[in-house]
């Protein structure tokens, strides 16, 4: 286990409850630091501020994973993993479905894990975490009774890190799960669904979104897999329109309404959100609440005002189709934008649109998303809800 130490000072960040360590703020190595295994972090003055998995190929050099010494990283992965369903299931009791690992907000940095029934879905974005995937799946098995493990890597995360791209079925022969959400049910293809297979993060704000659409209608942009839509179905929407750029996606999301035997009227329009929000504007369509839940216009830094203005853009046109006296729905699921950020985008694609907006409800992902304070990379959603006239 080789020793890493850190430059005077750079050593504050990680004593107030951050877990990632940047190549520059290492000062020296002391031993051989193999990239992927375990090693021991210190101040400069030789202060041990705990135990971490090393990647000398990455910005991010060092992600921590526990305040003190580790004899045997498998023992901890499974202790974590075991904490982590605990958590879960006392805030889901009667779930079989959920975010069951949030990587560093369950102090196991690069590692994701969603459940669905007994198919588990890693993503796995570290060195470190790679080289324990084999763990992670004895676990799985032995301790979750899980019968499918498959992966569904992020490859931009993992072109970052130096790690293969390609996926892997790891137990089992995955095909098809069908889940429970509120009052939706949800049939998952994981040869066809993007991501780890669902997004658990909107399964809240989809529900409170729901409450506002008896016999409304409603369009549901960047649909997806449908929650949006069909939560308003299940809570008596009369019509919904989906509209989404992937095909499968919106197969997916007839299949889920037929799943549900709802019968309220559906159309499902496939195109470019920019290009249907314009056109629809053009027909003078308007609804009683439209959602746009975009996925992330920002991966970096460098691009926040480019996406800024991508937001901007897209909730004008959106917001274009609201009827008076409506409601707005919108997300960012782009941790580089602050809430302050996204919120000061939404104003301003309201005076673009001509709209006045009052905001009922602001909130993030869901509870299985747990946001720990000294990271804010780990609170990457916001949601917002708006009266609009």
């Amino acid at each position: 286990m080789a020793d890493i130490y850190l430059k005077k000072n750079e050593d504050r960040r990680i004593e107030a409850g951050h877990l990632w360590v940047f190549s520059n703020e290492v000062l020296k190595i002391e031993g051989d630091a193999v990239n992927g295994e375990i090693c021991s972090l210190f101040t400069s003055t030789g202060k041990l501020l705990g135990t971490g998995f090393w990647n000398k190929n990455s910005l991010i050099c060092l992600r921590l994973l526990s305040r003190e010494k580790i004899d045997s990283a498998e023992k901890f992965i499974k202790e974590r993993i075991l904490a982590a369903d605990l958590l879960r299931r006392s805030i889901y009791s009667e779930r079989t479905a959920y975010r069951l690992v949030f990587g560093e907000s369950d102090r196991l940095p690069g590692l994701v894990i969603d459940r669905f029934n007994d198919t588990y879905i890693l993503q796995i974005h570290s060195a470190g975490m790679e080289g324990m995937k084999q763990i992670i799946t004895e676990v799985l098995k032995n301790d979750f009774s899980a019968r499918h493990i498959l992966t569904r890597h992020d490859k931009y995360f993992r072109n970052l890190e130096g790690i293969a791209e390609v996926d892997e079925i790891l137990l089992g022969s995955p095909e098809k799960e069908i889940i429970e959400i509120g009052r939706v049910k949800y049939q998952i293809d994981f040869s066809e669904s993007q991501k780890t297979g669902f997004f658990f993060d909107q399964a809240a704000n989809r529900i409170y979104s729901s409450r506002f659409v008896k016999n409304g209608s409603v369009l549901d942009v960047f649909c997806n897999t449908g929650g949006f839509g069909l939560h308003a179905v299940s809570q008596g929407a009369a019509e919904v329109l989906f509209t989404d750029i992937s095909e499968p996606a919106l197969t997916s999301v007839k299949a889920n309404y037929e799943l549900n035997k709802f019968t309220g009227k559906a159309e499902f329009l496939l195109g470019d959100a920019f290009n249907v929000l314009k056109e629809l504007h053009l027909q003078k369509r308007t609804f009683d609440l439209v959602i746009a839940d975009p996925p992330a216009f920002v991966k970096s830094r460098k691009r926040i005002q480019e996406g800024i203005k991508g937001y901007i853009n897209v909730n004008s046109l959106a917001l274009n189709l609201v009827k008076s006296g409506g409601y707005y729905a919108t997300a960012s699921c782009s941790h580089h934008i602050s809430r302050d950020m996204f919120l000061e985008a939404i104003h301003k694609a309201a005076l673009k649109a001509g709209r006045e907006l009052r905001l009922l409800h602001l909130g993030g992902a869901a509870e299985d998303h747990p946001v720990l304070l000294a990271m804010p990379e780990t609170e990457y959603l916001k949601f917002a809800f708006f009266a609009v006239e």
